[in-house]
């Protein structure tokens, strides 16, 4: 097979949602198993951290794939957010933004996440919030 039909059906198997593994997409398409790891390292320059590699088998993050996931374990999403939020708030505003459906259908409430330790005020002896 001629690497841009290898590259058209790699493409197309994983937005289809796809997993694709070296070795047996190097079988099917007649060339070697470096070839193949070629091709996915470019892929992985134009989708970046969407393409998720686990062994030697090949995925593209989608939303269909983020919803398994959030559905498989209710505490991941809001574990994940948590993080997120912690990390970068901005990414996390339009991750909220983005799959606000998704988030409603697993009856996740945006909630304010305030990190208190860790602040310049933690050494303070007198309490500031009371319970």
């Amino acid at each position: 097979m001629k690497k841009n039909k290898i590259l058209l059906y790699i493409l197309e198997q994983l937005t289809n949602g796809s997993t694709l593994c070296v070795k047996a997409l190097a079988m099917k398409c007649n060339v070697s198993d470096k070839s193949i790891q070629n091709y996915f390292t470019d892929f992985r320059d134009h989708f970046g951290e969407q393409l998720i590699k686990k062994g030697e088998c090949y995925t593209l993050l989608n939303q269909e794939n983020l919803s398994k996931t959030f559905r498989t374990n209710p505490q991941t999403i809001k574990r994940f957010l948590h993080l997120v939020s912690m990390v970068d708030s901005s990414f996390y505003d339009s991750f909220i933004s983005e799959y606000h459906d998704l988030l409603q259908e697993l009856n996740f409430v945006k909630s304010p996440i305030y990190q208190i330790e860790n602040s310049p005020y933690e050494h303070l002896k007198k309490r500031i919030i009371k319970f």
